[in-house]
This record gives C-alpha cells, structure tokens and sequence, in this order.
C-alpha cells in the first residue's frame, strides 16, 4: 500500500483502557500518519 494512502485513512479504536488509545494515537501522530479516529469502548459499541 502506497505512504500517501496511509495517510488518509480512518482509524477504528476498540478498547477499555484510555491510556492505551492515546498511547497508539500518539505513536501515529509521531510518524506522520494523519488520521481521523473513531473510538468505541466495546464490543457492543464495534457492532453498533
């Protein structure tokens, strides 16, 4: 896959803890990958 596509793409964050989300969102600022992040806290909220 081409850079230049990585760098629009969305993000879909599953998970509980919000340490570990802010850490991965941090990490990909940090390498320069824009993205657009939709977050959910669950399972139920990833089917919905």
């Amino acid at each position: 896959m081409p850079q230049s596509a990585l760098l629009s793409r969305k993000f879909l964050l599953v998970g509980d803890d919000s340490d570990d989300l802010d850490l991965l969102a941090e990490a990909l600022k940090e390498n320069g990958i824009k993205h657009e992040f939709v977050v959910v806290r669950n399972g139920k909220e990833t089917i919905e």
